[in-house]
């Protein structure tokens, strides 16, 4: 009877110990199957006119629609210093420019953000920079779009 006990304890104390291990894990690692992409965002507006106007000078953007807001993003990349790069490009502008950690679940894509990074990692001027996200920034609106 004693050894039933003490197993049954045994037992007790190793799914507290489990279900606290588990309620540690990040939800966002359970649910979310997209990988971790950092979002070069210029700003939210609501109103596509002030939007268009504000950001004249910006040819290379993708503006995502939700909720009746736009959102402005002018660079994407899975580097943080690539990130960086493309925000102080914008900031030497004059631009007040944000890092945002979004996911992004397409293989493809993602595929071609690493390709893309890569290039930026071995590009010398803004502009081929630039440049570059133009393409990366073109394939999300288009994922974006078809969703």
């Amino acid at each position: 009877m004693k050894k039933k006990l003490i197993w049954g304890i045994v037992f007790i104390l190793i799914g507290i110990f489990c279900s606290r291990y588990i309620s540690n894990i990040n939800a966002k690692s359970i649910f979310n199957s997209g990988e971790l992409y950092y979002f070069v965002q210029e700003g939210v507006y609501t109103n596509k006119k002030i939007m268009n106007n504000d950001l004249k000078d910006i040819k290379n953007r993708a503006v995502i629609s939700k909720n009746n807001k736009y959102y402005v993003y002018v660079g994407i990349s899975k580097d943080l210093e690539i990130a960086k790069l493309i925000k102080k490009i914008y900031e030497d502008k004059g631009y007040q420019i944000y890092i945002k950690e979004l996911s992004v679940d397409d293989k493809e894509f993602s595929s071609n953000v690493e390709q893309f990074d890569l290039l930026i990692k071995n590009s010398s001027n803004d502009e081929d920079i630039l440049t570059i996200e133009s393409v990366v920034l073109s394939n999300y609106e288009e994922i974006i779009n078809n969703k």
